[in-house]
């Protein structure tokens, strides 16, 4: 009566399989065989295991799909792929996740000196991309928890794209062909003063306009306020005042004054488009 063997996949590694096989003179019996037969079964429990689709199970935050050395050597840093609890795909460089401790540890890593990891996700919800930032310090320990990441970028479902944790450049930097925070409008409107009193015909990041003793006022929403008052602000006339200029006569973190000395808006119909560039704190 035969014996059931099962393929052990965990003595097995990537690279070709060397088989024992029988030679003239070695016992005729089972063992002669078994060995050959037993490494086979280990090399298909293995490719089984390599090819089988990893299944997250309950209490588990992510598992590991595929990882590679990426200088294909011995401590050099690795990039890891992971299907998370969430269903998101998540591509690690640099570190790993240990879920004995349920925290993220660098590959290269020395106390109380620099270094950087990265993780980037993708999310099938609309399309969703999020870039989380470095983790860049001098510390003591390795390990960070999932919530210890940065978010620097993010492509949300409804189609727009978001700076965070952002580090502007100095205005003297030299900068070619490039998309940042920075040189993006932080908001702008189309505004029409009619009878004195102010609307907003359409525009982003603006909360509310005012028009007072020939002044226009400009509000930011609270979560679209600006970073400091060094803003620039485009202020464009539209129709009836195409030859007269619209001056800032005051700016500040939640919004900015225009005047427009040479005309009394608080009469009549008056159209304005404004453009705002500058840093934001949020």
């Amino acid at each position: 009566m035969p014996a059931n063997y099962t393929g052990d996949p965990a003595g097995e590694v990537d690279e070709l399989p060397v088989v024992p096989c029988p030679v003239d003179g070695d016992p005729r019996n089972a063992a002669s065989l078994n060995a050959g037969l037993q490494k086979l079964a280990d090399v298909v429990a293995y490719l089984i295991d390599r090819t089988h689709p990893e299944v997250l199970t309950a209490g588990q935050a992510r598992v590991l799909i595929s990882e590679i050395d990426d200088n294909r050597g011995t401590g050099t840093p690795k990039t890891r792929v992971y299907l998370n609890a969430d269903g998101e795909i998540e591509i690690a460089r640099n570190c790993h996740w240990e879920p004995l401790d349920s925290e993220w540890l660098a590959d290269i890593w020395y106390p109380s000196r620099r270094f950087s990891s990265s993780l980037t996700i993708l999310q099938i919800d609309g399309f969703q991309v999020r870039t989380y930032g470095s983790i860049v310090a001098n510390t003591t320990t390795n390990g960070w928890d999932d919530g210890d990441w940065t978010i620097q970028t993010a492509l949300v479902p409804n189609g727009y794209l978001r700076f965070l944790d952002v580090i502007d450049p100095a205005p003297t930097d030299a900068k070619a062909n490039t998309i940042e925070a920075k040189n993006t409008p932080k908001a702008w409107a189309s505004i029409v003063i009619a009878s004195g009193t102010a609307s907003i015909e359409n525009g982003f990041n603006v909360a509310s306009v005012a028009q007072a003793a020939g002044t226009l006022t400009v509000n930011f929403p609270t979560l679209g306020a600006m970073g400091d008052d060094l803003y620039a602000v485009v202020a464009t006339p539209v129709g009836g005042l195409l030859t007269t200029p619209w001056n800032v006569s005051a700016r500040r973190t939640s919004g900015f004054d225009l005047i427009c000395p040479a005309t009394d808006i608080s009469t009549g119909t008056h159209r304005v488009s404004i453009v705002v560039f500058g840093a934001q704190s949020t």
